[in-house]
C-alpha cells in the first residue's frame, strides 16, 4: 500500500478530493485499487493497493477559502 496526501494552502479548507490511479490493462498481471478520504480540515489522502510497487497514482484536493 502507498499513501499520498494533497494539502490546501494557508487559510483554505478541503471541500473534497480524489485519486487518479494508473491501472494496467486487463491481462497484464495486476489491478490497482485506490481509495481516498479527508484526513483533516485541510488535506485529502489517497491510498493505492497494488501488487506492483511502482504503480503510480495522484491525490488531489478541492480547496476553498471560507468566510466573509
Amino acid at each position: 500500500m502507498k499513501n499520498g496526501t494533497a494539502s490546501c494552502g494557508s487559510g483554505k479548507v478541503v471541500l473534497g478530493g480524489g485519486c487518479s490511479c494508473d491501472t494496467q490493462a486487463l491481462g497484464d498481471g495486476y489491478n490497482q485499487i485506490c481509495r481516498g478520504y479527508p484526513v483533516s480540515d485541510s488535506s485529502f489522502r489517497c491510498q493505492s493497493y497494488s501488487p506492483d510497487a511502482g504503480a503510480d497514482f495522484t491525490a488531489y484536493a478541492i480547496c476553498a477559502r471560507l468566510g466573509d
